[in-house]
């Protein structure tokens, strides 16, 4: 016989190879499937070579004989597990202790056809043209497409995409994934091989043979679907009804094909990642660009984006400024989208944008004679007056020394412990500390190690502070704060013990010149997981590839007195006022404590 199972003609080959495709004609098939030549629905369809075969469907490269175009024929036919070819036919004979299973398997294959049938309207989604059942199983007919999948295409471009190339070739793609939501359908299977590139440049969604209808309350409809690398964590159990799964599960999966565009390589598997596996990124990505795909491979479904849209707009803003633009032009559905998707940002970036010191923390007040707080800064110098002078002098007198030396030594001892309580967490010298008061400098912050050491010199040596109160009642002006820059206050300046406000300023590395304030009672994580430490909640989140910087580096908590407790949760370790900490080690941070870590480097302000 000279039948071409390749182009589908009679009279066709020659030699072994067919004188119109140029394909050869003698190849071996897959045990079970049907012959080349095979006639279908009444002799209207004649079968060529399979295209592929999978668990419960074999589809077949086939000529529509009515209208003389190629196609593409799907039999409902798990070859391997339940059923096998009658001898000297085409007819399906079940095994008859899988009668159950094949049944499933038919409903399955019914399903796809009732899905595939009300996505029509949907350009992008597979062409559908009949249906019908023979040889004891069932059938659908869809366009024959020529082409090539993502996954084949990006293996020949070097196997990685650019990540703008990448975001505009699969727009459409994503566009038509969200109208599929629309409908009520979930995919539940996208990858690279599940999206395919048309020899005349369109695209097609295609193998819905796991999707599942919103209203389907059957188990069969939600079966696990496991496809390495791409299925979020959701899928890989049963569910009875949608459960926890929706078109959050579908933006993984195609969270999880860009990835594999743009790295060249799949994500780790969710279960791996759930075991502590991390994502990785290359520097050709940018911050925001991996934030958004960290976010759309989110394992927590509450954490990803909610819909295809969204997820969709996030990509395109992304993007290089006049990229993006012209990419909004192209699809103004996006602007929208990319508005929501992007609010939770923008409140981000505005709570960590400092707006100057008095946003910060509040600037001192300057004292007034007779004001409170100059009672008590007058009640502290003689507190430390009587601790460092008048007890070297009586020292001096029983034992009847030369008092001057007693004076100095009684200043040195007052000026180290002051200098040392107020570096503390006391933040005051003895005659402060018993007064209530606090040193702080013009920004209400604790002063630095030298303008704390010129603060207690002034107050310790008394000539220099008796100057200070002739000044102070003269002018309404310190001349100790004007020199040194410090200044003593006893919380807002009252009796009542204000709400202590905790704020991480960040100094140095990624969040560099931002401020974010605490809320007291609930811990904050800081590190590079995307879902521990997501910053749509509030939480400091890293880039993956932040040197230094753990999945899970640390974590801060408002205590209801208002202070701050740091634990370590990195192997890395962190730094806290210099000290290292050991693993799930903590340590109190007071007003002015350094938290460092790799590059980074915060700022600790209590008020």
């Amino acid at each position: 016989m000279n039948f071409c199972p390749n182009c589908i003609q009679d009279n066709a080959v020659v030699n072994g190879v067919c004188r119109f495709c140029g394909k050869r004609a003698d190849v071996d098939l897959p045990l079970g499937v049907l012959p080349p030549r095979t006639a279908l629905n009444g002799g209207r369809y004649l079968t060529g070579l399979p295209l592929g075969t999978g668990g419960f469907g074999v589809v077949y490269r086939a000529r529509d004989i009515v209208s003389g175009r190629m196609v593409a024929i799907k039999e409902c036919a798990p070859l391997r597990y339940y059923c096998r070819r009658q001898l000297g036919g085409p007819a399906l004979q079940v095994n008859v202790d899988a009668q159950e299973d094949y049944e499933y398997g038919m409903k399955h294959f019914l399903a796809e056809v009732t899905i595939l049938k009300k996505l029509q309207g949907i350009p992008e989604v597979v062409r559908i043209y009949d249906t019908f059942r023979a040889n004891q199983t069932a059938y659908y007919v869809m366009e024959l497409l020529e082409g090539q999948t993502l996954g084949k295409l990006v293996k020949s471009q070097g196997d990685r995409l650019g990540f703008s190339q990448t975001v505009n070739l699969l727009m459409p793609a994503m566009l038509a994934l969200s109208q599929v939501h629309e409908h009520g359908v979930l995919h539940r299977d996208i990858s690279p091989d599940n999206i395919y590139f048309c020899a005349d440049g369109s695209i097609r969604l295609i193998d819905f043979g796991a999707a599942a209808l919103p209203d389907s309350r059957d188990v069969n409809s939600f079966t696990p679907v496991e496809k390495e690398g791409y299925s979020p964590p959701e899928q890989h159990t049963i569910s009875h009804a949608r459960g926890n799964q929706g078109t959050w599960s579908d933006v993984y999966a195609f969270a999880g094909t860009v990835y594999y565009c743009v790295m060249g390589k799949r994500p780790p598997p969710a279960s791996y990642r759930q075991a502590g596996d991390e994502l990785e990124f290359d520097r050709q990505l940018s911050d925001r660009q991996i934030r958004v795909l960290q976010k759309g491979l989110a394992l927590d479904t509450k954490q990803r984006y909610q819909s295809m849209l969204e997820f969709a707009a996030a990509l395109a803003m992304s993007l290089p400024s006049e990229e993006s633009s012209k990419l909004l032009a192209r699809c103004p559905v996006l602007r929208d989208a990319g508005r929501r998707s992007d609010e939770h940002s923008r409140v981000w970036s505005f709570s960590l944008r400092p707006s100057g010191p008095s946003k910060l923390s509040g600037p001192v007040r300057p004292e007034t004679p007779g004001s409170p707080e100059l009672g008590r800064q007058l009640a502290a110098f003689c507190l430390d007056m009587l601790l460092f002078q008048l007890v070297p002098f009586a020292v001096s007198v029983l034992a009847e020394s030369a008092f001057l030396p007693w004076l100095a030594g009684g200043a040195l001892v007052g000026f180290l412990v002051s200098w040392l309580l107020t570096m503390s967490g006391s933040s005051g010298g003895p005659g402060e500390i018993l007064c209530g008061l606090r040193v702080r400098d013009e920004q209400g912050n604790k002063p630095s190690e030298s303008k704390a050491a010129l603060y207690c010199l002034l107050r310790i040596v008394w000539p220099l502070k008796l100057a200070d109160g002739i000044c102070c009642l003269a002018t309404g002006k310190s001349l100790v704060r004007t020199v040194s820059g410090c200044h003593s206050v006893h919380g807002d300046g009252s009796g009542a013990r204000p709400r202590q406000q905790v704020r991480i300023v960040c100094t140095a590395g990624f969040f560099a010149g931002s401020a974010k304030e605490l809320e007291p009672g609930r811990e904050y994580m800081v590190g590079r997981d995307p879902d521990a430490c997501s910053l749509e909640n509030g939480h400091f989140q890293y880039p993956q590839r932040t040197q230094g910087v753990s999945r899970r580096q640390l974590s801060l908590r408002v205590n209801a007195d208002g202070s701050l407790t740091v634990t370590n949760l990195s192997r890395f370790g962190t730094y806290v006022d210099g000290r290292l900490l050991g693993p799930q080690e903590s340590a109190a941070a007071t007003n002015g404590s350094e938290i460092t870590f790799g590059a980074e480097r915060m700022q600790v302000s209590i008020q």
